[in-house]
């Protein structure tokens, strides 16, 4: 394990960890909002190195399904080490190089899908902001939102979710989590879902969101510029950028984002597992 100590983060660390994350603002989004936020969940692993007095160097969000890290070769590989279940993470995620350090000691094959992460300011949204049916998720969205992350994660990711696999009920506790945690937009249009996107974080620095998904049939019309753009001028009411990432070879994504107006700003990764049986 090295020099570096490795522990998992409680409301005594959030300075440590706001400082760690302040070295790169946006990139780090995620681990900035847990340092302001410190909730139970997810897990957060810290690397200390004491010959930095204890100064963060590495630190990794896991909540179950995915993580991800950023920080030091040698702290990443750290927490790699004290890290029981690697080897069945859906997702870890982060910098290149800092992804492929974290899962080289992996005895699981693991793909690789590079991604770019993408930002955009306040005053920077390229088309008009219009008055849509965009409302925060409640439980009695629940079916559609596990129906639509489940095609989401085949679609991108090439990962099947069959019903009642380990993945789906741990799928369906993840979902139920964000939507209780009032982190989840969506706008239903003619009994399919026109929209949806969950947030990850939020700092006055910056929002991170993922899991945008529109329904086949919706596609195609505009509406997912016009719901993106309603949704990114209400993250900026508390913060002056909104981020995400988002596959390099996922061109109509890559499209819509820089239609509405971010730009890349970092090369990311995904280290996916394996698929599910």
């Amino acid at each position: 394990m090295g020099a570096f100590e490795v522990s998992v983060a409680g409301p005594d660390d959030a300075e440590a960890l706001g400082r760690f994350a302040a070295q790169r603002p946006l990139a780090w989004t995620d681990f900035a909002s847990i340092a302001v936020l410190q909730p139970d969940e997810p897990r957060v692993w810290l690397a200390r190195d004491p010959a930095a007095s204890g100064e963060v160097g590495a630190a990794a969000i896991d909540d179950g399904l995915a993580m991800s890290v950023a920080g030091s070769a040698e702290g990443l590989r750290a927490i790699a080490e004290a890290v029981d279940d690697l080897a069945g993470k859906l997702v870890v995620a982060g910098r290149t190089e800092e992804v492929r350090t974290f899962v080289a000691g992996a005895t699981a094959p693991r793909r690789e899908r590079p991604e770019h992460f993408m930002a955009v300011a306040r005053g920077e949204l390229r088309c008009p902001i219009e008055a849509i049916p965009l409302r925060i998720a409640t439980a009695d969205d629940l079916p559609t939102l596990l129906r639509v992350r489940t095609a989401a994660l085949e679609e991108e990711y090439g990962i099947p979710v069959p019903a009642g696999s380990k993945l789906y009920t741990e799928l369906e506790t993840a979902v139920t989590r964000a939507v209780s945690l009032q982190g989840v937009a969506i706008w239903m249009d003619e009994g399919a879902c026109a929209f949806t996107a969950q947030l990850i974080a939020k700092t006055a620095a910056s929002s991170m969101f993922g899991d945008l998904y529109v329904d086949p049939e919706l596609r195609g019309a505009g509406r997912a510029t016009r719901a993106l753009t309603a949704f990114c001028a209400w993250l900026m009411t508390e913060s002056e950028h909104v981020a995400l990432r988002v596959g390099r070879t996922n061109a109509p994504a890559v499209r819509l984002y820089e239609r509405v107006g971010f730009t890349v700003v970092d090369d990311f990764l995904s280290s996916l597992g394996p698929e599910a049986p």
